[in-house]
């Protein structure tokens, strides 16, 4: 903008002033070449058109020439007197709107004797919406015979009137299209575009222009009807099949439609790749009815469209009323419910609707509601949206309330349904489901209790795939808008709307499916092959850091534990004791004291690495210089008494002794390589403590502890080789000490890794026993328990990065692939309990610090170990749930795919085999239209 602002604006605004310029020479006429006439204040002055974009000044005759098929376009004439162009019109230029003779005059119109020409007196004035405002024009109509209607005339020339008997006003095709668009994609109200149209007619006197609301909203709905019947291959005004007038997915399973030959003899285990997934909720949004309805307002869509058929509906809604069916159900989620929920009093408090995995609104899926969420409305509206796919052997449905609708399904649908009131329905012919396998959305699970989470997750359900059941959710945020437009209208037109609306968004779905296809399987593919290998990796750690066969064992309980859960959750007859393997045994959880006792004890423990001498003196310096750090970090702190001065100083004399020490060895060993290395290597000028790297100076303060204990330990000079100068280090003297300092520190780095696991996985454990209680009596020592717990945290990452930054001196690549980068992203633990998942998790790849568990296996105390192999059983279900759900997307996917191909040939047969039909009965058009 700013380049735009400096360099262009003010030319842009210089050639749009350069528009407005008086015609050079207003004698001739440009176009033409003929002289202006005299005395004529019409043709001695030039015109222009604002709505071509190449138009250019011409005479009176050439301009009505030019527009005979434009008559609506904005003329602009220069005024001789006043220089600057004004509005006109064409019919005050003499245009006039022929129909019926290819712009022509009817030759039955009246004609002046003096020339010829049309006497337009006697021609009839049409108002007109257009794109651009609102027009008057004189119309005259054929008289031919067989005389054809007015409302014909005007459609066949790209006008809908408003009236089907003497039209006075009428809107072009165009403008219809454009508001059309508009409305489905942005919710623009007919009132706003109404008004904007006004504005373009007379931007000073808007109020002046005559409102004509009702005629374009008459209009609007009947175009938008007789628009959707040509796009569904239908007759309007015929009566429509039920489901006639709505767009289906292409990619669902119809047996009728799309599927492979053999489908029903597909295995068990590929179920879900013929399996129904839909998602069904309310909208409070979508209320309405608060208008008084003529009788005879019926919506033109009433039964073919989205909606559930009316008349079925009445009938099945009376028979529940007067059953004793359990409308309202005692609710066992505490966390969360819906049913008899509704914000909205009026006559209509909602909807409920279906959609399919791919975010189709399912034809007969929608139901208005009359109060709350009542069962028998939702049972309705899926039995009518399911009736195409009843022959198949698997539906998987989600709901918000999944966990409460589904304990009485299979009652209620045999109460409402029975065989008698089938015999009278039109639109359903059956309610004999296939086995469902239900759950809850992703999005409204946390909302639920325990219990819920365990037994209705998507990420576990077997045939789930990756669906996260919130599509409608995503229906709402888009067409939530368009509820200001539908609230007062009358329940006909209510629907027809809706109706138009849920058929656009799904024809925008289909016309990108093939694209949504193109992206998704690639990367569902991607994902499983990551977690395959995740999976994999893990499971050989097990079998590596246990006991010959311990690990298989382990690993072969865990699927059999997870194959049992699996074969139960399908049945909610058997989900009361049934146990999840997604989530850690109670019994097995540390104690926050257990957890306390092992912070202390793992700070005593030190490691033993026996090798050789020179092995072992790198090993030792190590220690040493762990040590030194620890002490150095106690001085600065030192706030104890004399006997505790007197404790730490002995620990610095123990020090000195045993550093001394490695200084003999340091000598004999170690030294002469380094003195070799400087007979090939210049002095560095620059570096003081050369050969030893530049250092980075640390003050250190001493707390009360004497001054000099500082002094006694920066007396003791122990360089490993990871110290000295990067060219010290690179010579090949070196070698051997520094291939042995980067072997240990390596096992160094791993241990620092071992440590933040095992501090991630026990600070989730204690934010989870935290959250079990409240008050201060137990918040306060178990914040200082975790307050700990961050501190080994931190310390482990730091201890980590320092190691790997030392490894890159010792001449480890940046790009190693096992000792990479730590971020703090990084380090989270894996999700213990089903509480902490959130959207998301199961696409993101798990964190490289989680590769290895092997730290678990070799950890010693007893109750830690039980607490991580359950911990580490629970994050291998999770994966392990996740690997069958990649697979069975990217399995379903390519099934999709298949669908999607053969609904889109079968569909282009049939409209092939409509346009001959067609063009066999004489309806040119007709059949031109189907072809396209």
């Amino acid at each position: 903008m700013r380049e735009f602002h400096d360099h262009h604006a003010e030319k842009a605004q210089d050639h749009l002033d350069n528009r407005e310029k008086p015609p050079p020479s207003l004698d001739k006429c440009p176009a033409c070449d003929r002289d202006l006439a005299d005395g004529d204040a019409a043709g001695k002055t030039l015109y222009r058109c604002q709505d071509c974009p190449l138009s250019y000044a011409m005479c009176r005759d050439c301009i009505v020439r030019d527009h005979r098929a434009r008559p609506l376009d904005r003329i602009r004439r220069w005024r001789v007197k006043e220089k600057f162009w004004d509005k006109i019109t064409l019919a005050q230029l003499g245009h006039a709107i022929y129909l019926g003779h290819d712009g022509e005059c009817c030759p039955n119109f009246p004609r002046i004797q003096k020339n010829n020409s049309p006497n337009l007196r006697y021609a009839k004035s049409l108002g007109i919406f257009h794109e651009h405002g609102f027009a008057e024009m004189p119309v005259v109509y054929c008289a031919c015979l067989p005389r054809r209607e007015k409302a014909e005339q005007l459609i066949s020339a790209g006008f809908w009137p408003a009236t089907w008997h003497t039209p006075s006003t009428a809107t072009t095709l165009t403008a219809l299209d454009a508001f059309h668009g508009l409305s489905m994609q942005a919710q623009v109200n007919i009132h706003d575009y109404v008004q904007h149209l006004k504005q373009m007619t007379d931007g000073v006197l808007t109020d002046d222009v005559k409102d004509r609301y009702s005629q374009l909203s008459h209009s609007i709905r009947q175009y938008v009807f007789v628009k959707t019947c040509r796009r569904q291959g239908v007759i309007a005004g015929q009566k429509l099949e039920p489901k006639s007038l709505a767009a289906q997915c292409p990619a669902c399973p119809n047996p009728k439609l799309n599927m492979r030959k053999g489908w029903e003899h597909r295995s068990e285990d590929k179920k879900h790749m013929d399996a129904m997934r839909t998602t069904q909720d309310g909208n409070y949004h979508m209320s309405g009815g608060g208008k008084d309805t003529d009788e005879d307002d019926k919506a033109l869509s009433e039964n073919a469209g989205v909606f559930v058929h009316q008349g079925d509906w009445a009938k099945v809604l009376e028979h529940a009323s007067k059953s004793k069916c359990k409308d309202k159900e005692q609710t066992t989620c505490s966390n969360f419910g819906a049913m008899n929920y509704g914000k909205y009093n009026g006559k209509v408090s909602g909807i409920v609707a279906v959609l399919c995995r791919h975010g189709f609104v399912l034809p007969g899926g929608v139901i208005d509601l009359n109060s709350g969420e009542r069962f028998v409305y939702v049972d309705f509206a899926f039995t009518s949206a399911m009736q195409p796919h009843m022959d198949l052997k698997l539906f998987v449905p989600t709901y918000d309330i999944w966990c409460q609708y589904v304990i009485r399904l299979a009652i209620r649908i045999d109460e409402e349904f029975s065989p008698e009131m089938l015999a009278e329905l039109e639109s359903i012919t059956s309610a004999d489901f296939p086995q469902i396998i239900g759950g809850v959305g992703k999005y409204h699970l946390s909302m639920h209790t325990k219990t819920c989470r365990e037994k209705f997750s998507m990420n576990h359900l077997p045939c789930a795939c990756m669906d996260d059941g919130e599509n409608c959710e995503r229906l709402w945020g888009v067409v939530n808008a368009m509820a200001r437009r539908t609230k007062e209208m009358s329940a006909g037109h209510r629907h027809d709307v809706l109706n138009d609306l849920f058929y656009h968004q799904n024809v925008r779905r289909m016309h990108s499916i093939v694209s949504f296809f193109m992206d998704k399987l690639p990367e569902a593919e991607e994902h499983l092959e990551d977690l395959v290998e995740y999976l994999d990796t893990i499971e050989r750690t097990v079998i590596k850091s246990c006991r010959a066969g311990e690990g298989r064992r382990l690993i072969n309980e865990w699927k059999t534990a997870e194959a049992e859960w699996k074969q139960k959750v399908v049945d909610i007859r058997q989900h009361a004791d049934l146990v999840t393997p997604y989530e850690p045994k109670e019994e097995s959880a540390l104690s926050s004291k257990q957890i306390a006792d092992h912070l202390a004890a793992e700070r005593k423990a030190d490691g033993d690495r026996l090798g050789a001498a020179m092995a072992v003196l790198i090993h030792d310096l190590l220690d040493l210089e762990g040590e030194r750090t620890t002490m150095q970090s106690d001085i600065a702190n030192f706030k104890g008494n004399e006997r505790e001065r007197s404790k730490l100083a002995a620990k610095i004399s123990d020090f000195i002794q045993r550093a001394q020490d490695a200084r003999d060895r340091y000598e004999r060993y170690l030294q002469p390589c380094v003195d070799q290395a400087l007979l090939d290597v210049p002095t560095d000028e620059q570096n003081e403590l050369f050969p030893l790297r530049a250092p980075v100076s640390q003050a250190v303060t001493a707390g009360r502890a004497p001054v000099d204990m500082n002094g006694q330990l920066d007396a003791i000079s122990l360089a490993l080789p990871s110290a000295y100068d990067p060219r010290i280090i690179q010579h090949p003297a070196m070698t051997t000490a520094v291939q042995y300092e980067r072997m240990i520190r390596e096992g160094c780095a791993n241990d620092a890794l071992d440590d933040l696991r095992l501090h991630l996985t026990t600070y989730a454990c204690l934010e989870d026993r935290r959250k079990q209680g409240s008050g201060v009596l137990h918040n306060t020592p178990m914040d200082k328990r975790m307050q700990k717990k961050k501190a080994a945290i931190a310390a482990a990452k730091a201890r980590y990065r320092q190691i790997r930054e030392i490894l890159l001196r010792l001449g480890m690549g940046e790009d190693d692939i096992k000792y990479k980068p730590l971020l703090d992203t990084d380090c989270k633990p894996f999700v213990l309990v089903i509480e902490e998942q959130r959207l998301g998790d199961s696409r993101r790849k798990p964190c490289w610090i989680w590769s290895d568990f092997s730290f678990v296996m070799n950890e010693e105390n007893v109750n830690v170990k039980d607490f991580l192999v359950d911990s580490f059983r629970v994050h291998w279900s999770r994966y392990s749930a996740l690997v069958a759900r990649w697979r069975e997307q990217v399995e379903s996917l390519r099934e999709d795919m298949f669908r999607t191909r053969n609904s889109f040939r079968e569909w282009r047969d049939i409209w092939q085999e409509r346009a001959e039909r067609r063009e066999n009965d004489g309806k040119l058009g007709a059949a031109a239209y189907a072809r396209r």
